[in-house]
């Protein structure tokens, strides 16, 4: 039910693009520097581009949760049946969430371009810079809360081939990359509400890559202390 939903949700932004486009002149802003200003300007039919990439990716995680519910049916290990389950609700949620996330900032985006094209001014920057980088912490945190929850997969969760070494290392590395990913959430959400546009993008970049970074040094930790482990046996 949650697949169909997540793509149902992914098919608004498209739709009320194509309302919007009516009323949009036939060049728009399409993108912006660091300090939000305007330094390109287009069709506004390339506004459909992004609905159309929200399309796609809730595809994605739908195709992908469709081969997990295949599996399911011919799987008869109560493990993994539980692990399957576990992994299809935390990809459901990611995509969900994805879809919701990546839509209000796409429609943030086209009231931004629809005010400056017909009223002509420049002030609606930092509120579009600021709602696309709360969305994107929420999205952020919601998914770090998940990832923990996680059974081995090569969907969702730290991917390395450290953390994927056996269920241990998978647990733990994934353990503190749903915490650092969360962390880094609530820091964008904050960054989104006190920064102005030019620096909360590269705020918001650096803590997703310090969050990234200490998970996989952190996967190879576990993986380490694993072999250890192995050795002493």
């Amino acid at each position: 039910m949650m697949r169909k939903v997540s793509v149902v949700v992914a098919f608004v932004p498209l739709l009320v693009t194509i309302w919007v486009l009516q009323y949009l002149p036939d060049s728009v802003p399409m993108h912006y520097d660091l300090a939000g200003n305007i330094d390109r300007w287009g069709s506004r039919n390339e506004s459909l581009v992004m609905p159309i990439i929200i399309i796609f990716v809730a595809l994605m995680f739908s195709f992908i949760v469709k081969h997990y519910e295949n599996v399911l049916m011919d799987e008869t290990d109560e493990k993994k049946i539980k692990s399957i389950l576990t992994n299809i609700k935390v990809i459901n949620i990611t995509s969900l969430v994805t879809a919701v996330g990546m839509g209000i900032i796409h429609l943030t985006s086209i009231y931004g371009a629809y005010a400056r094209a017909n009223e002509g001014g420049l002030l609606l920057e930092i509120e579009e810079g600021r709602a696309s980088c709360i969305s994107l912490g929420i999205i952020f945190f919601i998914l770090g809360n998940y990832i923990p929850k996680t059974r081995m997969n090569y969907v969702i969760g730290v991917k390395t081939s450290w953390s994927m070494y056996n269920d241990n290392t998978w647990r733990k590395s994934n353990l503190i990359g749903g915490i650092t990913f969360a962390i880094a959430g609530v820091l964008t959400i904050i960054t989104g509400f006190v920064a102005d546009a030019s620096k909360s993008g590269i705020l918001m970049v650096s803590y997703v890559m310090i969050a990234s970074v200490i998970s996989v040094i952190y996967s190879w930790k576990v993986y380490k202390d694993e072999l250890r482990l192995k050795k002493g046996e």
